[in-house]
């Protein structure tokens, strides 16, 4: 270029500018292109690099940037772009994210996906985030990549993707199962199956007739009785038939086992408050009526009277006549005998039923 009039040569442009296009002076490059001088146009920098007005050559810029005219832009959020590099990228592998302006995508730890939401990784399904890991709960175990509850017959105490503990290893040996509606995360939901019963150490056969075992998770304790059998207690496997089935309500509770109005071993005897009539299977149990202090005194008034009379009786009958009486008093003696023996026929038959209730009722009390 000729910026004077009378020049011998024409001049040369420097680093970062080019001649104007009348060739009369020089102008910076423009941003996005330099020139290392003497050249009638500026060239244009390379991909993944930029430059500034009148720049004599161009600069790359930093990883998680791209070159934007004579500046550097960092990449959005999802986004790397390594040194050098013209555009950014996306992460799109399993578990991969990236801030602003990352040269690299992260990858989550194991059991944790991306959140384009929050911008962060949160647990997978079925995983819990536990002292900042994702993993599974006490009662769960690694399954095909989730977390699942423990099979029947295990469990596990404690947090992690290892395997579930089996039962019978534990507290309970043959507890092949585990109690309905109990979290598996201890040995206290193992069970024993249908047709048995734990002792506290061992799961044993329901052998014993009128036992309900048709459930699972049954210990001695909550031996279910069914109607018209009785056990003497909680830790008994010694089950009895009732001598009348319907004195025998069933249950798991030994305290409670006699239908009302029973009670005592096998149901057999009238509670406080009944009066008993027949005895063993035909024993009947009745609730008293009345007032029980006025009965009591009327018919021990009545039972007194009555013993009275049979040994006035006997007195009567049996003390030695003299000789010269003898005929005359033995006469009086088989007439008063007789009539004696008629009422009292009489009156035990119409006194009779009410005695056997008093006595009934004296064995109660």
């Amino acid at each position: 270029y000729a910026d004077e009039l009378g020049l011998a040569v024409c001049k040369t442009a420097s680093a970062g500018k080019k001649p104007t296009s009348n060739r009369q002076d020089v102008e910076n490059c423009s941003p996005g292109r330099y020139s290392v001088g003497g050249k009638t146009e500026c060239d244009e920098c390379e991909a993944g690099k930029f430059s500034d007005e009148g720049a004599a050559g161009c600069s790359q810029c930093e990883p998680g940037e791209i070159p934007v005219g004579n500046m550097c832009m960092k990449c959005e959020k999802g986004e790397y772009a390594i040194f050098g590099a013209s555009t950014c990228l996306q992460c799109d592998g399993t578990g991969e994210y990236s801030d602003e302006g990352a040269g690299f995508c992260e990858t989550c730890p194991q059991y944790e996906t991306f959140v384009s939401e929050t911008n962060s990784c949160d647990c997978q399904e079925t995983f819990t985030r536990i002292d900042g890991t994702c993993t599974c709960t006490a009662g769960e175990t690694l399954v095909d990549g989730k977390c699942v509850t423990c099979d029947d017959g295990r469990y596990k105490d404690h947090p992690g993707t290892d395997s579930c503990t089996v039962c019978d290893t534990s507290d309970v040996k043959g507890a092949f199962d585990s109690v309905p509606g109990v979290e598996k995360t201890s040995s206290q939901s193992c069970a024993c199956g249908v047709g048995k019963f734990s002792d506290g150490a061992v799961c044993k056969d329901c052998a014993a007739t009128g036992v309900n075992c048709t459930t699972v998770g049954l210990t001695i304790q909550t031996l279910p009785m069914f109607d018209g059998f009785w056990r003497t207690s909680i830790s008994s496997t010694e089950v009895l038939p009732c001598l009348n089935p319907k004195h025998c309500k069933g249950g798991t509770d030994t305290a409670n086992l006699c239908s009302d109005g029973y009670t005592g071993p096998l149901c057999a005897v009238c509670t406080s408050g009944y009066a008993a009539t027949g005895s063993g299977k035909s024993l009947e149990c009745s609730v008293c009526t009345g007032d029980a202090q006025t009965t009591i005194i009327v018919y021990s008034s009545s039972f007194v009277a009555m013993v009275l009379f049979v040994v006035v009786l006997y007195c009567c009958c049996c003390r030695q006549p003299t000789e010269s009486t003898t005929r005359n008093r033995l006469s009086r003696a088989r007439s008063t005998a007789n009539d004696a023996r008629s009422k009292y026929n009489t009156w035990m038959k119409a006194k009779g039923p009410i005695i056997k209730v008093l006595v009934s009722y004296y064995q109660v009390m």
